[in-house]
């Protein structure tokens, strides 16, 4: 079993602890619902429309065509921030991965 595995099966309720409640799936059903297999996927694919979103703004400032260029820092800052926290969560679940193979059988 690899961390990206382990990352995948994550159960939502406890990315609440690290991730902003906005980039958090929706909860449906039982723990045993497939939605929630996906939360993790769902929560990386916020995070993608997060960062492209802030990828056509600063091309809009770059060629002069955005008006309001605290817009792109707003969105320049919220895609730093969610991948910062990515990055917090995949060191963690690492470190777990890492602690449960050092665990005596």
């Amino acid at each position: 079993m690899n961390p990206a595995s382990l990352l995948s099966q994550a159960n939502p309720s406890s990315l609440g602890r690290v991730l902003p409640r906005h980039l958090l799936p929706h909860q449906e059903g039982s723990v045993g619902h497939t939605g929630e297999s996906n939360g993790f996927a769902q929560a990386l694919s916020q995070i993608a429309e997060i960062e492209q979103e802030a990828n056509k703004l600063s091309r809009l400032a770059a060629t002069g065509k955005l008006e309001n260029v605290h817009d792109y820092t707003i969105a320049a800052t919220k895609a730093q921030l969610a991948v910062d926290l990515t990055v917090v969560l995949r060191n963690r679940a690492i470190q777990a991965f890492n602690e449960i193979m050092r665990m005596p059988v």
